[in-house]
């Protein structure tokens, strides 16, 4: 690994397995919604969401629709900080153009710089792709050991929660990532809900995320309702929660009705397709079977409502 190595990633999942890699003294910029671990924050932020805080959920879809309709990014560029930190590598994403900046537009920007830089794409959809990730930065890195230890331990967390959960009945699971409007969880989320020991509605393994109607919610009717929306927390979930709660039929669920209602930080476990999605894995057995998996996360990360 060569002692110039500059690091700037764009993407919150990349941080971390940046950080779960060792390289973080290597680590000189990031995107303003990388935020794990804490230490993180401190670093120049090159690239900032054009959004104001504190929108709804459907303030937000509203913006981000209108910024695609007149074809302009909901991202900025801080191309002279980007110049001053002289990255070597840079680490962004196509999957999603609401969640993290585009890499066709990391790669312009990376165009002026005088040093040679490198671009990784990140796309996984399935949690072996989310391992593959952890493989292609440490191939960039001189890391192939470190990741082959890290994707060996985090394997044997999921293979000890598929054990147990292998001959358990399994409830029938529905994730909403966004509440206004609504949308169920897709990409590699279906997979974690199998390896926890539940069956997954309306989405597939490595289908995209999917608007629906509460009639469909209220059709698939679930065992297990989870909020999860992406990019909250549980304390900003809980804010928009009415939008689902006060909707007609809600009492009528099953979920509702035999007291499995339950809010998850999406963001930190589910939609974020970083090592942690092993956490969230053992966090949704958790909540699937509580006779068999002790409560080892905090409210912050789970709650039943």
């Amino acid at each position: 690994m060569s002692k110039d190595l500059k690091i700037i990633s764009l993407l919150p999942a990349a941080t971390e397995i940046v950080y779960e890699l060792g390289l973080s003294k290597h680590l000189v910029g990031v995107s303003d919604d990388s935020d794990y671990p804490k230490k993180v924050r401190k670093l120049p932020q090159v690239v900032t969401t054009l959004l104001p805080p504190g929108l709804s959920s459907k303030q937000i879809d509203r913006q981000v629709r209108e910024a695609k309709h007149r074809g302009i990014g909901i991202f900025h560029i801080d191309q002279n900080l980007f110049e001053k930190l002289k990255p070597t590598l840079i680490l962004s994403q196509e999957l999603c153009e609401v969640c993290a900046i585009g890499a066709s537009e990391v790669r312009k920007a990376a165009r002026i710089l005088k040093t040679r830089v490198k671009t990784i794409s990140l796309e996984p959809e399935s949690v072996n792709d989310v391992f593959e990730n952890i493989k292609l930065v440490a191939k960039f890195t001189s890391k192939e050991k470190t990741a082959k230890n890290l994707i060996a331990t985090l394997s044997k967390r999921i293979s000890t929660v598929a054990k147990l959960t292998a001959k358990l009945n399994k409830p029938r699971v529905l994730i909403i990532e966004w509440i206004d409007p609504i949308m169920v969880a897709g990409h590699w989320v279906p997979e974690m809900i199998e390896k926890a020991g539940g069956s997954n509605l309306i989405t597939q393994r490595g289908q995209v995320s999917k608007r629906i109607s509460w009639e469909e919610v209220c059709s698939a009717d679930p065992d297990i309702l989870l909020i999860a929306p992406c990019g909250f927390d549980i304390v900003r979930a809980k804010q928009e929660l009415g939008l689902i709660t006060k909707r007609k039929g809600f009492k009528n669920l099953k979920a509702v009705r035999s007291n499995s209602l339950y809010l998850v930080d999406g963001n930190a476990y589910l939609t974020r397709p970083g090592p942690r999605i092993v956490d969230g894995i053992e966090i949704l057995a958790q909540i699937f079977h509580p006779d068999v998996f002790k409560r080892k996360y905090s409210k912050k990360d789970w709650q039943k409502v």
